[in-house]
Protein backbone atom coordinates (compact mmCIF):
# COMPACT_ATOMS: atom_id res chain seq x y z
CA UNK A 1 0.00 0.00 0.00
CA UNK A 2 1.19 3.23 -1.02
CA UNK A 3 0.63 6.37 1.13
CA UNK A 4 1.43 10.48 1.19
CA UNK A 5 1.44 12.33 4.34
CA UNK A 6 1.27 15.94 3.66
CA UNK A 7 2.50 18.29 6.52
CA UNK A 8 5.06 16.80 8.81
CA UNK A 9 3.54 17.87 11.99
CA UNK A 10 3.07 16.22 15.41
CA UNK A 11 0.22 14.21 13.94
CA UNK A 12 2.03 14.03 10.00
CA UNK A 13 4.49 12.33 11.78
CA UNK A 14 2.35 10.15 14.20
CA UNK A 15 0.85 8.63 11.13
CA UNK A 16 4.23 8.34 8.89
CA UNK A 17 6.02 6.30 11.99
CA UNK A 18 2.64 4.05 12.28
CA UNK A 19 2.86 3.21 8.59
CA UNK A 20 6.38 2.46 8.00
CA UNK A 21 5.58 -0.03 11.02
CA UNK A 22 3.12 -1.50 9.07
CA UNK A 23 5.01 -1.87 6.27
CA UNK A 24 3.39 0.37 3.60
CA UNK A 25 5.66 2.93 1.19
CA UNK A 26 5.24 6.29 2.73
CA UNK A 27 5.60 9.49 0.88
CA UNK A 28 6.14 12.67 2.35
CA UNK A 29 5.90 16.54 1.69
CA UNK A 30 6.06 19.94 4.03
CA UNK A 31 6.50 23.24 2.64
CA UNK A 32 9.22 23.39 5.26
CA UNK A 33 12.27 21.03 4.17
CA UNK A 34 13.85 20.96 7.41
CA UNK A 35 11.13 18.95 8.73
CA UNK A 36 11.68 16.79 5.45
CA UNK A 37 15.26 16.27 6.24
CA UNK A 38 14.29 15.05 9.88
CA UNK A 39 13.59 12.12 8.40
CA UNK A 40 16.08 11.17 6.40
CA UNK A 41 17.21 8.57 8.54
CA UNK A 42 13.66 6.81 7.92
CA UNK A 43 12.77 4.57 5.28
CA UNK A 44 10.30 7.52 3.06
CA UNK A 45 10.55 8.62 -0.27
CA UNK A 46 10.92 12.42 0.41
CA UNK A 47 9.15 14.68 -2.16
CA UNK A 48 9.89 18.16 -3.31
CA UNK A 49 6.38 19.17 -3.86
CA UNK A 50 2.68 18.29 -3.60
CA UNK A 51 2.74 17.35 -7.52
CA UNK A 52 5.43 14.87 -6.48
CA UNK A 53 3.93 13.15 -3.45
CA UNK A 54 0.88 12.60 -5.08
CA UNK A 55 1.08 11.01 -7.72
CA UNK A 56 1.43 6.79 -7.53
CA UNK A 57 -0.50 6.62 -4.50
CA UNK A 58 -3.60 5.42 -3.18
CA UNK A 59 -4.41 7.40 -0.38
CA UNK A 60 -3.31 11.05 0.83
CA UNK A 61 -3.25 12.51 4.33
CA UNK A 62 -3.49 15.98 4.78
CA UNK A 63 -1.89 16.75 8.04
CA UNK A 64 -1.39 20.50 7.62
CA UNK A 65 -2.78 23.21 9.65
CA UNK A 66 -6.76 24.40 9.22
CA UNK A 67 -5.32 27.97 7.48
CA UNK A 68 -3.46 25.65 4.74
CA UNK A 69 -5.96 22.50 4.46
CA UNK A 70 -8.40 23.87 1.53
CA UNK A 71 -5.06 24.94 -0.43
CA UNK A 72 -2.97 21.61 0.19
CA UNK A 73 -6.53 19.30 -0.90
CA UNK A 74 -6.83 21.51 -4.29
CA UNK A 75 -3.22 21.63 -5.11
CA UNK A 76 -2.94 17.79 -4.55
CA UNK A 77 -6.44 17.10 -6.00
CA UNK A 78 -4.91 18.37 -9.47
CA UNK A 79 -2.59 15.91 -9.55
CA UNK A 80 -4.34 12.83 -8.73
CA UNK A 81 -6.04 10.65 -11.13
CA UNK A 82 -7.81 8.20 -8.97
CA UNK A 83 -7.06 7.50 -4.84
CA UNK A 84 -8.50 9.21 -1.54
CA UNK A 85 -7.65 12.01 0.14
CA UNK A 86 -7.75 12.14 3.37
CA UNK A 87 -8.51 15.83 6.02
CA UNK A 88 -7.83 15.03 9.54
CA UNK A 89 -8.37 18.80 10.47
CA UNK A 90 -9.70 19.39 13.79
CA UNK A 91 -12.70 21.85 12.25
CA UNK A 92 -14.72 20.84 9.46
CA UNK A 93 -17.30 23.88 7.65
CA UNK A 94 -13.80 25.76 5.92
CA UNK A 95 -12.72 22.06 4.12
CA UNK A 96 -16.20 20.04 4.07
CA UNK A 97 -17.16 21.95 0.77
CA UNK A 98 -14.18 21.57 -0.51
CA UNK A 99 -14.50 17.87 -0.05
CA UNK A 100 -17.39 17.92 -2.07
CA UNK A 101 -16.41 19.83 -5.02
CA UNK A 102 -13.50 17.07 -5.69
CA UNK A 103 -14.05 15.32 -9.09
CA UNK A 104 -15.76 12.26 -8.69
CA UNK A 105 -12.70 10.35 -10.17
CA UNK A 106 -11.29 10.59 -6.10
CA UNK A 107 -12.52 9.36 -2.73
CA UNK A 108 -13.28 11.38 0.09
CA UNK A 109 -12.64 11.06 3.93
CA UNK A 110 -13.22 13.78 6.44
CA UNK A 111 -12.10 12.52 9.92
CA UNK A 112 -10.94 14.11 12.89
CA UNK A 113 -8.83 12.06 15.44
CA UNK A 114 -9.99 12.61 18.74
CA UNK A 115 -6.55 12.09 20.63
CA UNK A 116 -3.23 13.31 20.46
CA UNK A 117 0.32 12.58 18.59
CA UNK A 118 1.53 10.86 21.77
CA UNK A 119 -0.78 7.95 21.29
CA UNK A 120 0.72 4.57 20.80
CA UNK A 121 -2.37 2.59 20.24
CA UNK A 122 -5.55 2.78 18.57
CA UNK A 123 -7.46 0.11 21.09
CA UNK A 124 -10.53 2.29 22.96
CA UNK A 125 -9.57 5.58 20.47
CA UNK A 126 -12.17 7.50 19.31
CA UNK A 127 -12.16 8.88 15.54
CA UNK A 128 -15.16 11.43 14.03
CA UNK A 129 -16.48 10.70 10.67
CA UNK A 130 -18.01 13.31 8.72
CA UNK A 131 -19.59 11.54 5.88
CA UNK A 132 -18.85 13.48 2.50
CA UNK A 133 -20.64 11.14 -0.19
CA UNK A 134 -20.84 7.82 0.76
CA UNK A 135 -20.79 7.03 4.65
CA UNK A 136 -20.61 3.36 4.15
CA UNK A 137 -17.48 3.70 2.04
CA UNK A 138 -16.10 6.11 4.08
CA UNK A 139 -16.19 4.39 7.05
CA UNK A 140 -14.73 0.85 5.41
CA UNK A 141 -11.33 2.86 4.37
CA UNK A 142 -11.42 4.22 7.84
CA UNK A 143 -11.17 0.95 9.38
CA UNK A 144 -8.40 -0.23 6.75
CA UNK A 145 -6.98 2.33 7.81
CA UNK A 146 -6.76 2.63 11.47
CA UNK A 147 -8.30 -0.62 12.71
CA UNK A 148 -9.08 -1.01 15.91
CA UNK A 149 -10.33 2.63 16.97
CA UNK A 150 -14.13 3.66 17.65
CA UNK A 151 -15.75 5.13 14.43
CA UNK A 152 -17.83 8.04 15.20
CA UNK A 153 -20.22 9.67 13.02
CA UNK A 154 -21.33 13.11 12.99
CA UNK A 155 -22.02 16.12 11.17
CA UNK A 156 -20.11 19.13 10.02
CA UNK A 157 -22.50 21.15 12.43
CA UNK A 158 -22.68 18.96 15.43
CA UNK A 159 -18.56 18.63 14.99
CA UNK A 160 -17.54 22.22 15.03
CA UNK A 161 -19.99 22.76 17.75
CA UNK A 162 -18.81 20.69 19.90
CA UNK A 163 -15.29 21.46 19.20
CA UNK A 164 -15.59 24.97 20.52
CA UNK A 165 -15.82 23.87 23.58
CA UNK A 166 -13.77 20.64 23.21
CA UNK A 167 -10.88 22.61 21.30
CA UNK A 168 -11.41 26.75 21.64
CA UNK A 169 -12.08 26.67 25.28
CA UNK A 170 -9.21 24.79 26.69
CA UNK A 171 -6.96 26.57 24.73
CA UNK A 172 -8.56 29.86 25.31
CA UNK A 173 -7.93 28.68 29.17
CA UNK A 174 -4.43 27.56 28.57
CA UNK A 175 -3.81 31.12 26.88
CA UNK A 176 -5.17 32.72 30.37
CA UNK A 177 -3.36 30.53 32.59
CA UNK A 178 -0.26 31.33 30.89
CA UNK A 179 -0.29 34.39 31.08
CA UNK A 180 -1.25 34.48 34.22
CA UNK A 181 1.43 31.89 35.52
CA UNK A 182 4.81 33.48 33.87
CA UNK A 183 3.74 36.84 36.86
CA UNK A 184 4.53 34.05 39.28
CA UNK A 185 7.83 34.95 41.03
CA UNK A 186 8.85 31.83 43.02
CA UNK A 187 8.50 28.95 40.54
CA UNK A 188 10.35 26.65 42.25
CA UNK A 189 7.80 27.16 45.28
CA UNK A 190 5.10 25.89 42.90
CA UNK A 191 6.99 22.61 41.26
CA UNK A 192 7.80 21.38 45.08
CA UNK A 193 4.07 22.50 46.50
CA UNK A 194 1.87 21.05 43.38
CA UNK A 195 -0.62 18.62 44.11
CA UNK A 196 -2.61 16.90 41.83
CA UNK A 197 -5.21 19.37 40.61
CA UNK A 198 -2.10 21.59 39.44
CA UNK A 199 -0.78 18.62 37.76
CA UNK A 200 -3.34 17.76 35.29
CA UNK A 201 -4.13 22.13 35.00
CA UNK A 202 -0.28 21.60 33.87
CA UNK A 203 -0.84 18.73 31.40
CA UNK A 204 -3.79 20.42 29.91
CA UNK A 205 -1.52 23.39 28.66
CA UNK A 206 1.15 20.74 27.50
CA UNK A 207 -1.42 18.96 25.34
CA UNK A 208 -2.20 22.41 23.77
CA UNK A 209 0.51 25.10 23.97
CA UNK A 210 3.03 22.37 22.54
CA UNK A 211 0.61 22.58 19.12
CA UNK A 212 2.36 24.42 16.30
CA UNK A 213 1.59 28.19 16.26
CA UNK A 214 -0.54 27.61 13.01
CA UNK A 215 -2.66 24.94 14.71
CA UNK A 216 -3.55 27.11 17.85
CA UNK A 217 -4.18 29.72 15.96
CA UNK A 218 -6.34 28.10 13.43
CA UNK A 219 -8.12 26.36 16.16
CA UNK A 220 -9.61 30.02 17.54
CA UNK A 221 -9.75 31.92 14.63
CA UNK A 222 -11.90 29.46 12.48
CA UNK A 223 -14.21 28.28 14.87
CA UNK A 224 -17.02 30.35 14.61
CA UNK A 225 -18.27 29.89 18.16
CA UNK A 226 -15.08 31.18 19.35
CA UNK A 227 -15.88 34.84 19.87
CA UNK A 228 -18.94 33.87 21.66
CA UNK A 229 -16.92 31.63 24.11
CA UNK A 230 -14.51 34.21 24.88
CA UNK A 231 -17.16 36.96 25.77
CA UNK A 232 -19.03 34.26 27.74
CA UNK A 233 -15.58 33.39 29.31
CA UNK A 234 -15.24 36.91 30.16
CA UNK A 235 -18.33 37.23 31.55
CA UNK A 236 -18.03 34.41 33.89
CA UNK A 237 -14.35 35.08 35.53
CA UNK A 238 -16.14 39.04 35.59
CA UNK A 239 -18.50 37.79 37.97
CA UNK A 240 -16.34 35.99 40.11
CA UNK A 241 -13.83 39.07 40.39
CA UNK A 242 -17.09 40.95 41.74
CA UNK A 243 -17.50 38.84 44.42
CA UNK A 244 -14.09 38.69 45.73
CA UNK A 245 -14.33 42.47 45.11
CA UNK A 246 -17.31 42.07 47.76
CA UNK A 247 -15.25 41.08 50.56
CA UNK A 248 -18.50 38.47 51.91
CA UNK A 249 -17.70 34.99 52.50
CA UNK A 250 -21.23 34.43 52.67
CA UNK A 251 -22.01 35.78 49.28
CA UNK A 252 -19.13 33.87 47.78
CA UNK A 253 -19.94 30.84 49.65
CA UNK A 254 -23.77 30.60 48.00
CA UNK A 255 -22.32 31.52 44.48
CA UNK A 256 -19.44 28.92 44.95
CA UNK A 257 -22.05 26.38 46.45
CA UNK A 258 -24.78 27.14 43.33
CA UNK A 259 -21.72 25.86 40.77
CA UNK A 260 -21.19 22.99 42.42
CA UNK A 261 -25.16 22.24 42.09
CA UNK A 262 -24.66 22.84 38.59
CA UNK A 263 -21.54 20.88 38.14
CA UNK A 264 -23.60 17.77 39.68
CA UNK A 265 -26.34 18.20 36.89
CA UNK A 266 -24.31 18.18 34.19
CA UNK A 267 -23.82 14.20 33.95
CA UNK A 268 -21.61 14.22 30.48
CA UNK A 269 -18.13 15.33 32.67
CA UNK A 270 -18.61 11.94 35.18
CA UNK A 271 -18.65 9.95 31.70
CA UNK A 272 -15.77 11.88 30.46
CA UNK A 273 -13.81 11.07 33.67
CA UNK A 274 -14.89 7.57 33.67
CA UNK A 275 -14.06 7.01 29.78
CA UNK A 276 -10.27 8.81 30.62
CA UNK A 277 -9.67 6.61 33.98
CA UNK A 278 -10.55 3.29 31.61
CA UNK A 279 -7.66 4.48 29.03
CA UNK A 280 -5.16 5.28 31.45
CA UNK A 281 -5.63 1.95 33.10
CA UNK A 282 -5.07 0.48 29.45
Amino acid sequence: MNIAVIGLGAFGRWFVERYLNQGFKVKVYDVDSRKIEELRLLKVVRCSNIKEAVEDVEYVIVAVPINAVCQVIEEASKHMISGTIIDISSLKKPVYDILKSLPERLNTVCIHPLFGPRTRTLENQKIALIPVRNSLEERKIVEVLMPGAGIVETTVEEHDKAMTYILSLTHLLSLIVVKTLKTVKDQRGLEKLAGSSFKHMCKMLDSTLTESLDTFTSILFYNTGTKELSTELLNEINEVDNLLSLQNYDRLREFIKRELKTYREIGFIKKILMESDQLEEV
